[in-house]
């Protein structure tokens, strides 16, 4: 199965932030460089609207990656963000290969930020 298949516009738009913050490049240049006004490019940005191939195209080049390696970044984010995802379904009566936390910050049961002053 591709994996590339279950990638949506959220997926794409966070890759492109991602790796726009990695290279500390300012999406107000990506406005110039894809020509576009900033409440599009902000649509597309979180992933209300979708990128075209040449836009993805010209974003890759802006950061200096290939297509396929902006979209290895939203398959990774995708698993990520969906961990459950990642993990291939066992069949009943195996141990599965790793549990999927629910939730990556999850505070242990019974703990409390604990203030200064306070007992």
């Amino acid at each position: 199965m591709d994996e590339r298949a279950d990638i949506t516009d959220e997926d794409v738009a966070g890759a492109v932030r991602a790796e726009m913050a990695r290279r500390l490049k300012k999406q107000r240049d990506l406005v110039a460089v894809l020509g576009m006004s900033w409440p599009t490019v902000s649509s597309r940005l979180h992933g209300r609207s979708s990128f075209t191939i040449s836009e993805l195209a010209k974003i890759a080049a802006f950061l200096d990656m290939t297509v396929g390696e902006l979209f290895e970044s939203a398959v990774f984010g995708s698993r990520v963000m969906n961990p459950a995802s990642a993990y291939r379904e066992q069949p009943r009566g195996e141990i599965p290969i790793m549990d999927a936390p629910r939730d990556p910050w999850e505070q242990p049961a019974g703990s409390h930020r604990r203030r200064r002053g306070r007992s």
